[in-house]
């Protein structure tokens, strides 16, 4: 009888660990950026935005924006664009600063002082995806995601 509970016991608990040693489901992100590879001009090819405005969840996408951020050698840069998300126009045109704070990450510094710190998630030699998120004050919070293409 003690035989059989130890054959099950030991059964049950090999079956428990080959379960719980499966593949990690989270995606490892192994993105690893340097100047050079955001040196440039990106324009902009789709903007899309998740939000909670006033605590009702909202988004929407642009699929045709108009605009651009251009990083410099010198951690200068513009960016210029134009859209409309989520019911509220999101426009910039100024200098900025930016500095690769991580491997995935960049900080862009516009004159206004607002830093915007993007989490690259994809990367090509002639395209570029982003996100970041901004506040609206006491009212909401967005993420913002962005494709683009080197311009």
């Amino acid at each position: 009888m003690k035989s059989r509970f130890w054959i099950f016991f030991v059964s049950a608990f090999i079956s428990i660990s080959f379960i719980s040693c499966g593949e990690n489901e989270e995606p490892v992100n192994t993105i690893v950026l340097t100047d050079d590879d955001i040196i440039g001009k990106w324009v902009f090819t789709e903007v899309s935005a998740e939000a909670t405005i006033s605590g009702v969840p909202q988004s929407s996408t642009d699929n045709n924006p108009s605009g651009f951020v251009e990083f410099f050698a010198d951690y200068t840069g513009m960016s210029e664009f134009d859209t409309e998300l989520i019911g509220f126009p999101f426009v910039e045109m100024h200098s900025i600063t930016w500095e690769r704070v991580s491997d995935n990450q960049v900080n862009l510094t516009p004159e206004d002082g607002v830093v915007d710190q993007w989490t690259v998630t994809s990367l090509a030699t002639d395209a570029i995806e982003a996100n970041w998120e901004i506040d609206f004050g006491s009212i909401g919070r967005a993420t913002i995601y962005a494709k683009m293409i080197r311009g």
